[in-house]
């Protein structure tokens, strides 16, 4: 009897927090989620595991990152906790401990970035995303679709053969052959599978990164050979987000990506930094 086992990811929610995102550059609800690593027998596990980090997920553009949880002294049960009432109950002290992030953020989204300087926020921005690049899976790794297509041919092959044997369409139709419309099901979920494995990397930058990148970068308004200009300087640093994103379809998604709307609130004056 072959028996599977090992050790396995596990995920589980923890709460909201308030935390800055780079992205939005403005403090924002965060999803934080706790990551452990515990054992397995045939992919199912009965405990949360040993504690192997945390992440948190910005509930306003999706930008996902690691955090300390220590920063955090609670967390709120609902997503709609007002922001000023979520900043006291998990996390008062940000103005002081993301104090120059926020003062750099609120630079940016004013358009008092000064002009020598453009260029390095822009690769900033960028490499923002290059963790996520390099977290994706590889072609060969059956991913979730992957995986649901797989199961799908398999039960629309057990699902003709079964309405064949109830309904004998080879009697009714002459022409019709169960061999030839299995063989069909299967030609057509192999195909489907091999485009979601070989494409998979570039839809996946397409619909979630491009749109979280563009809405990062548009306060600066780069200009297509700023962003040439910055994917080659990541390009020679070997960083993967070089490689994976173009400049046009970049351009396109920072042309429709909603702007941010630029925080009036001065800090507290009794910030320093």
């Amino acid at each position: 009897m072959l028996i599977i086992w090992g050790e396995k990811k596990t995920l589980r929610r923890e709460g909201y927090v308030a935390e800055f995102c780079p992205v939005c550059r403005d403090i924002r609800c965060f999803s934080l989620t706790r990551v452990g690593v515990t054992g397995h027998m045939w992919y199912i596990s009965f405990s949360k595991g040993r504690l192997a980090g945390h992440y948190a997920t910005c509930t306003e553009c999706g930008y996902r990152n690691g955090v300390d949880a220590l920063n955090y002294i609670s967390k709120a049960k609902s997503r709609k906790t007002p922001l000023p009432e979520l900043i006291q109950r998990t996390f008062p002290s940000i103005h002081r401990m993301r104090g120059q992030s926020l003062e750099y953020a609120l630079m940016v989204r004013s358009g008092d970035l000064p002009e020598h300087h453009r260029i390095e926020e822009i690769v900033r921005s960028i490499s923002l995303f290059d963790h996520q690049i390099r977290l994706m899976p590889s072609p060969l790794t059956i991913t979730k679709p992957v995986g649901l297509t797989m199961i799908a041919t398999v039960l629309a092959v057990i699902g003709v053969s079964m309405l064949d044997d109830r309904y004998h369409f080879q009697e009714k139709y002459p022409d019709f052959r169960l061999l030839d419309v299995n063989y069909t099901i299967l030609i057509i979920g192999a195909v489907i599978c091999a485009v979601l494995m070989i494409w998979g990397r570039s839809i996946h930058v397409r619909r979630k990164i491009l749109p979280m990148m563009a809405r990062c970068l548009k306060p600066l308004e780069p200009a297509a050979g700023e962003l040439k200009e910055s994917l080659e300087r990541l390009k020679a640093a070997r960083a993967a987000i070089g490689k994976k994103v173009k400049v046009q379809p970049l351009v396109k998604e920072i042309e429709k990506a909603p702007s941010s709307a630029i925080k009036e609130e001065p800090l507290p004056d009794d910030i320093t930094f």
